[in-house]
């Protein structure tokens, strides 16, 4: 009798992967052993920055280090595939067609995920992303093509999202809660009715804060719901 499960590709970077897992574990409504859910988790940290070449395609290419990321995962035999990096998304179509595996896209996840709390369009989204990302407008392309007004930081406000990723997470592993909230209120500020995070390295920020804002929707958060459920089709609660 074969098992199911699911498989992650993380490492982009290792602290989100790490704060996606525990929120799935969270979500998992486990009250013993056996009531997680089974999956397998490739932290391929080796993988170049995706924002790095998407801003310099002279830099080191990131899409053989997915691929191949990709192509162990699917020896596992998993029902699907996540892979929490939102930048790493610029990357899907080619990646997608590479594998026979069900590969979720946390970025049509997040506009379905605006609809369904009610997001109407002409209401304005802000993106709070790497600047990979946002140079590749693969979320204001899904916001607008949805009926959104997408708005994109400014010099500025995307200095402090970039602290926020590289200074606080990346290089201190520290949850800067004040330039976070420094954050969201530069977004209400814009007149934003909601504010996208955009960047695993953000969603850690969400994860610990208190308040768990109405108007901030994590996409990584809702990455893990929509993993949970879908593998909660296959791995009922016993």
């Amino acid at each position: 009798m074969s098992e199911h499960l699911f498989a992650v590709l993380g490492g982009m970077g290792t602290l989100a992967t790490e704060n996606f897992i525990q929120e799935l574990n969270r979500l998992s409504a486990a009250s013993k052993d056996q009531d997680y859910l089974n999956y397998v988790v490739y932290n391929k940290a080796s993988i170049p920055d995706r924002t790095d070449y998407i801003l310099d395609k002279n830099a080191p290419n990131p899409i053989p280090f997915l691929a191949s990321g990709l192509q162990k995962l699917v020896a596992m035999e998993p029902d699907f595939i996540v892979m929490p990096c939102n930048t790493a998304h610029f990357f899907y179509d080619e990646l997608a067609k590479s594998i026979n595996v069900p590969f979720l896209n946390m970025i049509d996840e997040t506009v379905k995920e605006l609809i369904s709390r009610g997001a109407e369009q002409g209401m304005k989204i802000g993106i709070a992303a790497t600047e990979g990302t946002i140079k590749s407008k693969i979320y204001e392309d899904k916001l607008n093509e949805a009926g959104f007004d997408s708005y994109v930081p400014n010099k500025e406000l995307q200095q402090i999202v970039n602290d926020l990723i590289y200074v606080d997470i990346k290089q201190n592993s520290d949850v800067n809660m004040p330039r976070y909230n420094k954050m969201v209120s530069y977004f209400e500020a814009e007149q934003c009715d909601y504010v996208v995070l955009g960047c695993t390295e953000l969603s850690i920020f969400n994860s610990y804060d208190q308040k768990k804002r109405d108007n901030v929707v994590d996409a990584d958060d809702v990455l893990v719901r929509k993993t949970v459920e879908l593998a909660r089709q296959t791995q009922p609660l016993v």
